[in-house]
């Protein structure tokens, strides 16, 4: 409203959400930018940064510097680069010794700086300071920090802020650093379901970097496949097993293994399910027959992740008492008490077989026992699917509702013809649930055109067409002893091919009537078109004499 009614501009949604995000809702910064913005010098990407604008720096230059003290100014200059501002980093870089307290001293003045965290203490910069300082630091000629990244980077390391010291080491140019602080790390991230932060470590190393390291290249595309990325995973499949065939020598065991489970990966979001199970059934074999761990951990494959595949590989082909197998021996207490994606993905299994089992009643203490471990899951994969959708089978239906939702942001997110199958056959099952048998017809055919489009989808084809059964029998509880006579005649007449014109001809009815009568059917069938509706009124016996 600021943006459109006071300033008259006219900005995309987009947009609008971009200076939110870079003003935090500080309501200077948008009206400067809205002056910005009405000027036709200006460019209008120039004034979305926000950063480089006149009149934002003069604002900043005359309104918020006068009365700062200089030292006060200094520490801005040399800590304006962090993304979290600790205190004991700070007086590393600076040489203050009180650094806590100057930054205690910045939040109550209201300098663009809000403390974060209380314990440990930990503040951050309005990324317009940021901006800001980074500009008045490149201005006076004193702009290479190159001097404190190493310190940053290995002080991160000591606390265990991995992904801040990759990325000091990455700006401090030092890819060496970086790609050992990301060997190191990957492993644990990977089992924390942070696909999308281990892709970008991997992505930012120098392109030479990964030419030479296939295994670097193998995690890349695994991260990207398993962040929706199929393209990047597929390509990486590819040119790995070139690799592994040309030169045996140089194919280690571990990337042996986790070529054969980025193989699991595609085949399975591609809905070759088959072809996912064998590979599964391949990975298992390797490890059994190549048991040193150690030598995986950088691709994070360990018995249980294996198991928890393989589980959801058996559960989606319809071998389901090998699926819970499976899942029992991944499920410990241990693993319950700090879950992994391992334990997230096989909860959701074990859950979702006794859905689709139809045992509801049996399902439902075990399926709301077990949410408590996807939310401590602090991933970004789609290990939580599984229990999302057997909310939507099991659950009552409020919940069944959120749960739905979750699978629609998963679906939406990670663009896999498995997914997308799988989100359509939920929406149909929580439409029949609610009542409204037509969005749930809409919802099941769209489920059945993905699903004749993967390449083994015998299992997922059952489970529609079961669902498929369930909501004729719902339609004709509903709607069978609602069709009139002159309903059921007109379908009899289209069940024998005649058109619209020789129906009214026929019965003697007027072409209107006709159509109002087989919209009327349709609605009461709960059908798309006029074959369905034949189909769905002789699966019902209304046709049965004819």
């Amino acid at each position: 409203m600021l943006l459109t009614r006071t300033f008259g501009l006219s900005l995309s949604r987009e947009e609008v959400e971009k200076l939110w995000r870079a003003t935090e809702g500080w309501v200077a910064g948008l009206c400067l930018t809205g002056h910005a913005l009405r000027h036709e010098s200006y460019d209008r990407r120039q004034a979305l940064g926000l950063g480089s604008l006149p009149d934002l720096r003069r604002f900043l230059d005359t309104e918020v510097l006068p009365g700062l003290p200089a030292d006060h100014l200094r520490f801005l200059e040399q800590t304006y680069w962090l993304e979290r501002l600790d205190p004991d980093l700070c007086n590393l870089i600076t040489g203050r010794i009180d650094s806590k307290a100057l930054l205690e001293h910045l939040v109550e003045i209201n300098m663009f700086t809000e403390e974060v965290s209380a314990s440990p203490p930990v503040y951050r910069y309005h990324a317009l300071l940021s901006d800001w300082l980074e500009a008045r630091v490149n201005r006076s000629g004193e702009a290479d920090i190159s001097s404190v990244l190493g310190v940053a980077s290995r002080w991160y390391e000591k606390h265990g802020l991995t992904d801040l010291a990759i990325g000091a080491a990455l700006r401090e140019d030092d890819p060496s650093r970086a790609e050992q602080l990301i060997r190191m790390a990957c492993g644990p991230a990977l089992r924390r379901g942070l696909a999308g932060t281990v892709a970008k470590w991997v992505s930012s190393l120098p392109v030479e970097t990964l030419d030479s390291s296939p295994d670097l290249a193998l995690v890349l595309a695994r991260a990207a496949g398993s962040s929706g990325d199929i393209v990047m995973a597929t390509a990486g499949l590819t040119t790995i097993g070139r690799i592994i065939d040309g030169d045996s020598a140089a194919a280690s065991p571990s990337l042996r293994l986790a070529h054969l489970q980025l193989d699991f990966l595609v085949r399975l979001f591609k809905g070759d399910l088959r072809g996912a199970l064998e590979m599964s059934t391949q990975a298992r074999a390797f490890l059994a027959n190549n048991p040193d761990q150690s030598a995986y951990a950088m691709h994070a494959l360990s018995p249980d992740i294996l198991l928890a595949h393989s589980a959801a590989a058996n559960l989606l082909v319809g071998e389901f008492d090998q699926s819970i197998a499976d899942v029992d021996a991944v499920l410990s207490p241990s693993q319950m008490a700090h879950p992994s994606m391992a334990t997230v993905l096989a909860v959701g299994i074990r859950a979702l077989v006794g859905a689709w089992k139809n045992e509801i009643a049996a399902t439902r203490p075990f399926l709301e026992a077990s949410r408590r471990v996807v939310d401590d899951f602090q991933g970004s994969t789609a290990d939580p699917l599984p229990l999302y959708l057997a909310g939507v089978w099991c659950a009552d239906i409020e919940q069944a509702e959120e749960d739905l939702a979750a699978v629609a942001a998963i679906t939406t997110q990670l663009h896999w013809p498995l997914y997308a199958a799988l989100h359509r056959l939920a929406a149909a099952r929580y439409e029949m649930r609610v009542g409204r048998l037509n969005r749930a017809r809409s919802a099941l055919t769209e489920a059945g055109e993905l699903i004749g489009a993967m390449p083994s989808p015998e299992f997922l084809a059952r489970l529609a067409a079961n669902l498929d059964d369930e909501l004729v029998r719902t339609t004709s509880e509903r709607a069978g002893a609602e069709l009139n006579d002159r309903e059921v005649a007109v379908l009899r007449e289209i069940a024998d091919g005649a058109s619209r014109r020789e129906v009214s001809e026929r019965l003697h009815l007027s072409m209107n009537t006709v159509k109002t009568y087989l919209r009327t059917a349709y609605r009461k069938l709960g059908a798309i078109d006029r074959d369905d509706a034949v189909k769905r009124a002789r699966r019902m016996g209304l046709l049965n004499d004819y």
